[in-house]
């Protein structure tokens, strides 16, 4: 006579099967990537890079020297030179945001590829401001407005550079467009005073772009 018991004896068993499969074949979740100190982004000099940036006072803001390694997955090699700003939420980052925008933000921007000895000026482009059509920027390095714009956010949050509990927003400058890595430096001044951006949540911010789905 058939023992009654038997099939119930083999649930147990096949469940542990099951469960030890289950943990073969799983894949392990990937570690949040470490949120870089305020000093530690300050001291990043590849690209992905933030910097403390004020916009309040006319003159020199920006003179840097930094690495722009290739462009990686999920990138493409254009070369965004633009601001973020943050907010506790979308409300306050967009508050943030409109600032800018008050009136034209306008900079002068210059981009230098250094190769040795030798220093060659990149050529950038911005954006008109319908979003519709690149515009070369002269050798003045007069950008006369800035435009929403987004970085290869992958990027940016694998360097260590994305505070979760914040909401960004990036507003571009300029851009170099399929720019060649290697050693850089960029010099931005501002042609007047903005009192009103004084106090303002805002960095310097250097990404390539976001590759297309």
């Amino acid at each position: 006579m058939p023992n009654a018991s038997l099939p119930r004896a083999r649930v147990p068993c096949v469940a542990m099967l099951l469960l030890a499969l289950v943990g073969c074949t799983a894949t392990p979740s990937e570690p949040a990537p470490k949120l870089l100190t305020a000093e530690e982004a300050a001291a990043r000099t590849v690209v992905p890079l933030t910097r403390p940036i004020a916009l309040d006072k006319a003159g020199k803001v920006v003179d840097m020297e930094f690495d722009l390694p290739p462009a990686g997955p999920g990138t493409v090699p254009d070369l965004m030179l633009g601001l973020r700003v943050w907010g506790i939420d979308a409300k306050a980052m967009l508050a943030q945001q409109s600032r800018i925008d008050v009136r034209p933000f306008a900079t002068l921007v210059h981009l230098q590829r250094l190769d040795g000895d030798s220093t060659v000026e990149t050529p950038l482009n911005y954006t008109s401001r319908d979003r519709r059509t690149e515009l070369s920027v002269g050798p003045d390095g007069a950008v006369p407005f800035t435009t929403v714009s987004s970085v290869a956010q992958g990027a940016v949050r694998s360097a260590g550079l994305v505070d979760e509990r914040r909401v960004y927003g990036v507003v571009r400058i300029a851009e170099a467009s399929r720019v060649e890595s290697g050693r850089y430096r960029l010099l931005i001044e501002l042609p007047s005073d903005r009192p009103d951006l004084q106090g303002l949540n805002v960095e310097l911010l250097l990404g390539y772009g976001p590759r297309s789905k």
